[in-house]
């Protein structure tokens, strides 16, 4: 008989439960439900901008659970080696661990169900075992996923069992409600975002770019800001480049070769052939937007503009060595560009002699020679008219 009637009253609630769905139905993206013979799974997720350590507070207070947890109509826990009767069943006292038991009464008249706890990792997963009607146990789980500015919680009921179809006309009719309950129950405390940040990362610039070339490569790859870490690898590769130039003019040849990066090694081989072309080492940057806190870095390849003017010193001073007869100097140089510009000035200067003087000059200087030879004759030297 009271088989029966428990039967009848199942079906009944069954019913009411399936009616309400059908009545109420609604989209939600964030929902998602999976129904298979003695196994079902229903999830939902929420992003709520209160720091999760005031979130894994809340779900863990059991004290709470009926304010926020549909069909939790009242919770109740007994502590064990406790003499008082209010210490027995008090939330102070209770000891919660993965496999602490406590009761719950999903509605009034139904006798209490047994739950417990199977996972507990702080500030990131809550995991229940809940019984919301008898005979049909479901597994709860609170995920919490932190970022920047908020904190995404992702809840999800599975239930394994003859009566595992209940959990989804459960879930649909109350079961949304749960994260938005819990939205609204929270305290009004916001994640506090830090907008001191980009100052920080214009400062640690420099540090990760001087840390980079001292070989510490593991740390630029471990930057978790991409725009900050392509910038670091940017600079890097600009003093890299530059540094390979420089060796590679000063008569290191092998060393582009032995470059094992293809990207680097096409870099410097770029970069050292514009080098030969202009006869100086100019250094490559990828990016110029750089801060300027890696200018402090790189200086040390600036480009000046008495570099040019120390190769026309130097061009010259060949020059004049080459027409007084040092020929061999000219064949001594290394550097090609430079050797092309010397031959140049040469040749430049042997169809260009120096100019002769004017012939105002010699004008003038032949008539004071003949004023020269004409005191000298009144003088009584008249030889000098015959010379």
């Amino acid at each position: 008989m009271l088989i029966g009637i428990t039967t009848v009253l199942l079906f009944l609630l069954i019913y009411y439960f399936v009616q309400s769905t059908s009545s109420e139905q609604k989209i939600d993206l964030n929902l998602h439900s999976e129904y298979f013979p003695n196994k079902s799974f229903v999830a939902t997720s929420i992003d709520l901008d209160v720091p999760i350590e005031v979130i894994w507070k809340y779900i863990t207070d059991l004290s709470n659970y009926h304010l926020w947890f549909p069909w939790v109509y009242s919770l109740k826990v007994t502590n064990k080696d406790v003499r008082s009767y209010t210490q027995k069943h008090s939330l102070l006292e209770y000891d919660m661990k993965v496999g602490s038991y406590f009761k719950i009464q999903p509605f009034f008249g139904i006798p209490a169900l047994n739950c417990r706890f199977l996972r507990l990792d702080d500030q990131k997963n809550l995991t229940l075992e809940m019984g919301f009607f008898p005979f049909n146990k479901e597994i709860v789980n609170f995920n919490l996923v932190p970022y920047k500015n908020c904190v995404e919680v992702n809840y999800s009921s599975r239930s394994n069992g003859l009566f595992s179809f209940i959990t989804i006309p459960m879930f649909a009719w109350l079961g949304k409600d749960i994260l938005n309950n819990l939205k609204n129950s929270l305290p009004n405390i916001k994640i506090e975002i830090n907008d001191e940040t980009s100052e920080q990362v214009l400062l640690s610039l420099s540090e990760y770019i001087k840390k980079g070339s001292e070989g510490d490569l593991q740390l630029i790859n471990s930057i978790p800001d991409r725009a900050l870490r392509a910038k670091v690898k940017g600079v890097l590769l600009s003093i890299s480049t530059s540094e390979y130039v420089q060796k590679a003019l000063d008569g290191d040849k092998n060393i582009i070769a032995g470059i094992a990066d293809i990207k680097l090694k096409t870099k410097v081989k770029s970069a050292y052939l514009k080098a030969k072309r202009i006869g100086t080492a100019i250094p490559v940057f990828d990016n110029e937007s750089e801060s300027k806190e890696s200018t402090d870095i790189v200086n040390k390849f600036p480009r000046e503009k008495s570099a040019a003017s120390s190769d026309e010193l130097s061009i010259e001073e060949y020059v004049q060595k080459a027409l007084s007869g040092d020929e061999e100097i000219i064949n001594s140089i290394e550097n090609r560009v430079l050797r092309a510009k010397v031959k140049a000035g040469i040749m430049k200067a042997k169809k260009n002699p120096p100019a002769k003087k004017s012939n105002e000059d010699t004008s003038e200087k032949n008539e004071l020679s003949i004023e020269e030879y004409v005191q000298k004759a009144l003088s009584g030297d008249e030889e000098i008219i015959n010379s």
